[in-house]
């Protein structure tokens, strides 16, 4: 069994980000960011409707939101933001990094994962994909680096997402 471990999730607007924030909020510490404010208010009520005990925090910053977490998930339009990326690498030495996309977007996943991995070198990065198989419920893993790819499929197994690697 794992630590509680806190994630940020830095961008909720991504398919299926609700069924991955869910399964996290059992059993971990939740931090909720995105620049549309109604977009988080409503994460967080439907979170805490799932979940009246779960730890869910709404964040006013995503640097802030790095900084507590043992695992950054970045989605969306955030991946592209040069200057947000620039500010949480400052905060986000030996964490976890988890770029999360659509399945379609597949095509840049080495992209994404190698410029990160150059910009955060003491942190592990790895790709997840949101599946479009399995009633939208099923994340595909990628990574360069075997020991967090495998830590993070089976952390991600465990709170009960179905992972492929």
């Amino acid at each position: 069994m794992f630590n509680r471990k806190t994630v940020a999730i830095i961008g909720l607007s991504v398919a299926n980000i609700f069924i991955l924030a869910t399964k996290i909020a059992e059993e971990n510490a939740v931090l909720l960011f995105d620049h549309d404010a109604s977009v988080v208010n409503k994460m967080f009520l439907q979170l805490r409707s799932e979940n009246p005990n779960a730890t869910v925090e709404v964040m006013t910053c995503p640097i802030n939101a790095s900084w507590e977490a043992d695992i950054i998930v970045l989605a969306n339009y955030y991946l592209e933001q040069a200057n947000l990326i620039h500010q949480i690498k400052k905060v986000a030495t030996g964490k976890s990094i988890v770029i999360l996309m659509a399945e379609e977007e597949k095509n840049k996943a080495a992209e994404y994962r190698d410029s990160f991995q150059d910009l955060f070198t003491f942190s592990k990065i790895i790709c997840v994909f949101v599946s479009d198989k399995d009633n939208h419920d099923c994340f595909v893993f990628e990574g360069n680096n075997e020991e967090p790819l495998q830590t993070y499929l089976t952390f991600f197994t465990t709170i009960g997402l179905k992972v492929i690697k």
